[in-house]
């Protein structure tokens, strides 16, 4: 009986713990700080849409030490024929960021921020959850550490080019780069608010 409490009890802190949604993969137990116009998108915060049109600022607690990152965000609740199975829709990939020596406010924190001159894989496209089960979705944002990326995996990381049923887990690891998220997080959007 004792040990059943536990083993409940050590989920649900690893549950808390962890900074991307439950059975998403790659995982991080790292916040990627999200803010859309100042307003925090962290732990599954809900959001309106309207909030999440244009993209976010985004940083770290801590500053990096690498010399390349990308950020990947994907809705992982797309409806489909057959629920309650979900789909994915890659809303935005951007590469070749850069750490920054200065730091950005969002509310009372300061964040790590980065920047990039580079096109995007997939310019940002805001969140649009449609009014179909499920209503309320899951935006899932990581970072990656692309510092060492060979030339094979820079190209395939352009799949990711291909927003619907993107399998980020899948083209990380082709990119060998499975093992790099160093931050992630996720915020929900419902469809009409």
């Amino acid at each position: 009986m004792h040990r059943s409490a536990l083993v409940v009890l050590l989920s649900q802190a690893l549950a808390a713990w962890a900074k991307t949604p439950d059975g998403f993969e790659p995982a991080s137990n790292v916040d990627l700080i999200v803010a859309y116009s100042g307003q925090p998108a962290l732990n599954g915060v809900n959001l309106l849409k309207s909030t999440t049109a244009k993209q976010p600022t985004f940083g770290t607690a801590e500053p990096l030490t690498g010399k390349s990152y990308a950020i990947i965000m994907v809705d992982i609740d797309i409806p489909t024929n057959n629920p309650p199975n979900t789909g994915t829709f890659l809303h935005w990939a951007q590469t070749d960021l850069t750490p920054q020596t200065t730091t950005s406010n969002v509310g009372d924190k300061a964040i790590h921020t980065f920047s990039t001159n580079a096109q995007a894989i997939a310019d940002y496209k805001g969140p649009s959850p449609p009014a179909r089960e499920p209503l309320t979705h899951r935006y899932v944002t990581i970072l990656v550490d692309t510092s060492d990326i060979t030339p094979e995996g820079t190209s395939a990381l352009q799949a990711l080019s291909q927003r619907g049923g993107v399998q980020v887990n899948d083209v990380l690891t082709q990119a060998g780069l499975a093992n790099k998220v160093v931050a992630g997080n996720f915020f929900t959007v419902t469809n009409g608010q």
